[in-house]
């Protein structure tokens, strides 16, 4: 581990698709494919990995 930070305690975390861990590779890619979903304050947001270029994106449903 690089990096830890304390966060809200009411944001929830749910790796959802990837698994129990989320491991970038030494050129920006993720590892492996999948979904993290954040829950606060009544909102829902999916966070989407996509294999490749490092590439991501947000989407609140």
């Amino acid at each position: 581990m690089i990096l830890h930070r304390k966060i809200d305690p009411e944001i929830q975390i749910k790796l959802t698709t990837l698994g129990s861990n989320l491991v970038f590779t030494s050129n920006g890619n993720v590892q492996r494919a999948g979904e993290i979903l954040f829950k606060y304050k009544g909102s829902t947001y999916v966070v989407t990995f996509l294999l490749g270029k490092g590439r991501f994106y947000v989407s609140k449903r």
